[in-house]
């Protein structure tokens, strides 16, 4: 299972990074109401400002029956996965041996763990496999897709927004080796 290799070597995912490095840091998620209410440490996110026109509810709900369709952007990025992520950075989601081997011989992704947008569609995101992610679902996607809803609550499709939103690094997979669990 060792064949899989990781590494930024594309220049675009290089800049990324960069860009990712120097945004402001997020310690602590203070989520102020619903199921995660309360303060949540999270490892190595930033927070990135995001303006623009909420898309409409018909759009949105396009581009997630794009994503999800057979051979869509989801599918692409999971194949990318199994192609670039090595065992380690599978390893860091919590992932069991067994569950990586099953994946990496091209099974489906185990229950538990999802494709996330980094930059979410209601904020202007797209389907692009830049801006995905795989992540665990609890507590990963639903602390960070809460904080992100949270601060677009309100915004009604069509409106203009002015944000901050809490971003994973880019990468194929969230949190990366040695980063960490929440507390």
């Amino acid at each position: 299972m060792g064949r899989r290799i990781s590494g930024a070597t594309n220049s675009k995912l290089a800049k990324a990074i960069a860009r990712h490095i120097q945004l402001p840091r997020v310690k602590k998620l203070n989520l102020k109401s619903g199921p995660h209410q309360g303060t949540h440490r999270v490892p190595g996110l930033r927070n990135q400002r995001f303006t623009g026109t909420r898309p409409s509810a018909a759009t949105q709900a396009q581009m997630r029956r794009n994503f999800n369709a057979k051979n869509g952007p989801r599918d692409q990025f999971l194949d990318k996965v199994r192609r670039e992520a090595s065992v380690t950075d599978l390893q860091a989601l919590g992932l069991s041996d067994k569950q990586i081997k099953h994946f990496l011989d091209g099974g489906s992704l185990p229950p538990g763990f999802q494709v996330h947008h980094r930059q979410p569609i209601m904020a202007g995101g797209d389907n692009s496999l830049d801006n995905l992610v795989l992540i665990r679902n609890s507590p990963d996607h639903k602390l960070i897709t809460a904080a992100q809803n949270e601060a677009m609550r309100g915004i009604p499709p069509g409106g203009h927004y002015n944000v901050e939103l809490p971003m994973t690094p880019p990468g194929l997979t969230w949190p990366t080796p040695g980063m960490g669990a929440y507390r």
